[in-house]
């Protein structure tokens, strides 16, 4: 995986180097604090995922293109323990593959649910990742990756983990 920098929630300098500093990573690209599935991935995660991968020394760490701000009130609002980072303009998913933008339909529909994606996200735009997870060794290499498309559910923790300890 290429080498990225980008701040946490509270602003700080975070690098891939970072993430995989004590070895296997996994990194969970979401859309933002407006995408109910998405929350409630993260809130699984949380409760299901975070204790066995903290038992099994691996990090979670989770990505979207909103705003620090918007990260933290995500950390806030769902009770999350795990590093949210920003992914302005997308450079990350778009590197991997996994940025697309919204369809107007679906921006029509957020917007009338009274959320501006545009501006949460840190370049204005509404270009999103796909909901996907991947699994890092400490050499940045991908060893797991699950793209979910709309309408599919989150990557289940118990196939995280399999994966894992495949």
């Amino acid at each position: 995986m290429p080498a990225f920098a980008t701040v946490d929630d509270e602003g700080r300098r975070v690098t891939l180097d970072d993430v995989v500093a004590d070895g296997r990573a996994v990194l969970i690209f979401y859309r933002g604090a407006w995408s109910q599935r998405c929350t409630e991935a993260l809130r699984r995660y949380e409760r299901e995922l975070l204790p066995e991968l903290s038992r099994r020394g691996v990090r979670l760490v989770a990505i979207s293109p909103q705003l620090p701000d918007g990260s933290q009130y995500t950390r806030v609002l769902n009770n999350l323990t795990f590093p949210l980072l920003t992914d302005a303009g997308n450079v990350i998913a778009r590197t991997l593959g996994l940025a697309h933008f919204a369809d107007p339909n679906t921006m029509d529909a957020i917007e009338r649910a009274g959320y501006a994606v545009g501006n949460r996200n840190a370049d204005g735009e509404w270009e999103l990742p796909h909901p996907s997870t991947l699994i890092l060794d400490r050499n940045r290499t991908v060893r797991f990756i699950d793209v979910r498309v709309e309408g599919l559910p989150p990557t289940h923790p118990k196939d995280i983990l399999a994966e894992l300890d495949s």
